[in-house]
């Protein structure tokens, strides 16, 4: 959806492989991480590509692109479009999708946005580097992931 994602650089590429390697690790069977692959929002004619984003079944499930009754997390991880993925706030939870992460490097820490109600989610959580995230899949806490091991190297 934000077109060309070559601009970020080394930073945003090694934390985005950190994010999908952390979340892969604890999750539960029946579900897989994607990478930069869409995600079906219904009523909008263009599709988001997040960064990660973790969906039901396998990779061979979809021949078209998972929705959000399918969509447990999706994560955007910014160095420099913040305000950008903070749009994104109003897709992801107009569309229904569970939980949202943004993971904010210049700030380094994680924005949680969960439980959307009427389409709208709550005030976001901002957790710091020293504190850990649960992964919230299908309204279950599955693990917790440290926000330092999703960040670059300082």
């Amino acid at each position: 959806m934000r077109g060309e994602k070559g601009g970020e650089g080394g930073k945003h590429s090694a934390s985005s492989e950190r994010t999908w390697r952390a979340i892969h690790a604890i999750l539960p069977p029946g579900w897989h991480v994607r990478v930069e692959k869409p995600v079906r929002i219904p009523r909008r004619r263009s599709e988001p590509e997040p960064d990660v984003s973790v969906a039901r079944g396998g990779v061979d499930d979809y021949e078209d692109h998972p929705g959000p009754e399918d969509v447990a997390l999706v994560v955007e991880v910014t160095r420099s479009s913040a305000a950008l993925d903070r749009k994104l706030v109003r897709v992801y939870g107009g569309g229904g999708i569970p939980v949202y992460w943004i993971l904010n490097l210049p700030r380094r820490w994680l924005e949680l946005y969960s439980s959307p109600v009427n389409g709208t989610y709550p005030i976001p959580t901002f957790l710091g580097e020293t504190e850990s995230v649960d992964l919230v899949i299908d309204g279950q806490v599955v693990g917790q992931i440290a926000v330092a091991d999703l960040l670059p190297r300082r």
